[in-house]
């Protein structure tokens, strides 16, 4: 392990070496700002790699078959730059300064730890669940696709198969940003349409700025469209807050969506619903108002599919309440 590791480190420092002997343009970097920078430069698209070297076997194994391929740089260079985010213990033991360490030593281990929080933050809005992981995106950044390759045992030609079919949505998902800056009012909303249903639901939030456009370009709702997205606005706004641990900020965000008075009646119901969904998560909730919230979702549309269901769940949460305090009493 201890040998895969010094052998990728000692990678990293000669291949951008040799891309800058041979085509003077870096393409692989371990800074996500600076991949976004290089991509804007050269008009490509980010292929982001995530990974947990040392620490996960899988990562290890897929930097010595896949990132260290002789093949590479070469199948990746003339559509890509390549974000490596690594966030294994070694990583993370640059971040840290002790004693000993000079003024110079501090400052870099400040610096190398700037850089790790920002890559966190990005790979954390990706939702990578496990690593190594990897995802094609824009310098924007809007997230084209995930790259769907088998993580467990790692491949080369599997890998670049898997970019090969992850590729495919590259070229339309451009056209759809070509339309939306040029196009008119009626196709800028139906391509941001389009980014939104082929986009995978965790990585909608991207896309937030394209949402705001839409529901700005159609107050009158003329594309029929606009409740669909206001309601997913509050959704990417509610995830924002529940990220930082306000619950009570997302509860609001869906108690104002549901005050729509234009709202469909279901939308409303779902809306007081999330409300009530998202104050569980507290450290300690306010069942009080969680149940004014499922009350609220059950009176607004009294004849919906979902009513029956709402009444039992706020019934048995207010039986749990009642049993509490009675033996609180007791």
């Amino acid at each position: 392990m201890k040998k895969n590791l010094i052998k990728f480190f000692i990678t990293l420092l000669i291949i951008p070496a040799m891309f800058t002997a041979c085509s003077k343009a870096k393409i692989i970097t371990d800074d996500f700002d600076e991949a976004k920078k290089l991509a804007a430069n050269s008009n490509k698209d980010i292929l982001v790699i995530v990974t947990t070297d040392g620490d996960d076997l899988t990562s290890s194994e897929f930097i010595s078959k896949v990132l260290n391929n002789s093949s590479f740089n070469s199948a990746v260079k003339d559509k890509y730059i390549v974000a490596h985010l690594d966030f294994s213990s070694s990583t993370y033991k640059k971040t840290v300064s002790t004693e000993d360490s000079s003024e110079k030593e501090r400052q870099e281990a400040n610096i190398y730890s700037e850089k790790v929080y920002r890559n966190s933050i990005f790979a954390n809005a990706l939702n990578v669940e496990a690593t190594p992981a990897a995802y094609l995106v824009t310098k924007d950044p809007y997230v084209i696709s995930t790259v769907n390759f088998d993580s467990m045992t790692p491949d080369y030609n599997d890998f670049i198969s898997a970019l090969a079919e992850a590729s495919n949505q590259v070229g339309f998902y451009h056209e759809q940003l070509d339309i939306i800056n040029k196009g008119t009012i009626s196709e800028k909303i139906a391509a941001i349409d389009e980014l939104i249903n082929i986009t995978e639901v965790v990585h909608l939030p991207f896309l937030a700025d394209k949402v705001e456009s839409l529901i700005q370009m159609d107050t009158q709702n003329e594309s029929g469209l606009l409740y669909k997205y206001l309601v997913l606005h509050a959704k990417i706004k509610a995830t924002d807050a529940m990220s930082s641990r306000d619950y009570e900020a997302a509860a609001g965000i869906f108690e104002n969506l549901a005050q729509n008075k234009d709202l469909p009646l279901e939308e409303k119901q779902d809306a007081y619903y999330n409300a009530a969904y998202v104050l569980t998560f507290a450290s300690n909730p306010d069942f009080n108002r969680i149940v004014s919230f499922l009350t609220a979702a059950i009176e607004v549309n009294p004849e919906g599919t979902a009513t029956e269901n709402l009444i039992e769940i706020r019934d048995s949460l207010l039986n749990s309440m009642e049993q509490a305090a009675n033996a609180k009493n007791n």
